[in-house]
């Protein structure tokens, strides 16, 4: 199934990827992807998504606007009631279903030293739209994915680091309230309060 006229090929997008274990739980967390060549290309550290991948090759890829929802899953705090059926979120405006065809293992060094990451390539198998939902780019909606990113990195940094992450959260406030809506000040709120949790 082709899709590289809904997509730009090699352009990262954030996504949540849904993934089922062997008892058939599901698990979604948010990940960037991209299409090359028609294929859908995600790198995983070793996590959650990766264990499931490798013992059920397929998978969701779900599009969604809404920053609470990549909160909440990236705090493992989604529940029943945020899908629908087939394991699709409430939120999600278009999903894609895939199937992994290979994983390679890499070595990568960066400033937080040396990590393993495994590149998945994987096939496209089935494409739907959901919503007819304008694909407007929100500047809030950036600003809590770019936190996420952040946050997913807080473990491997320095006490300054992870200290200055912490105000740049609490400086956030004021640019939500003026530029967001009510989803972007919960997901501010859960990120602090987790991030809290961790201190």
């Amino acid at each position: 199934m082709k899709i590289n006229n809904i997509l730009d090929e090699r352009t990262t997008y954030e996504v949540l990827i849904t993934t089922k274990n062997v008892g058939e739980e599901v698990h979604t967390k948010p990940f960037g992807i991209k299409l090359i060549d028609n294929k859908l290309i995600l790198n995983l550290f070793p996590n959650i998504t990766l264990k499931n991948i490798k013992s059920n090759p397929n998978f969701k890829v779900q599009f969604s606007l809404n920053p609470l929802i990549y909160t909440k899953a990236f705090f493992n705090k989604l529940n029943d009631d945020d899908y629908i059926e087939n394991d699709v979120l409430v939120c999600s405006d278009y999903t894609i279903d895939a199937k992994v065809e290979d994983i390679l293992r890499f070595i990568q060094e960066d400033n937080y030293g040396t990590s393993v990451y495994y590149r998945i390539t994987a096939e496209i198998t089935g494409f739907k739209k959901l919503k007819n939902k304008m694909p407007a780019i929100n500047r809030s909606t950036n600003t809590i994915l770019d936190l996420l990113v952040k946050v997913s990195r807080f473990h491997l940094m320095s006490s300054e680091e992870k200290n200055n992450l912490i105000e740049e959260i609490n400086k956030t406030y004021k640019f939500i309230l003026k530029e967001g809506n009510q989803n972007h000040l919960d997901s501010l709120n859960l990120i602090k309060k987790e991030l809290n949790k961790l201190f």
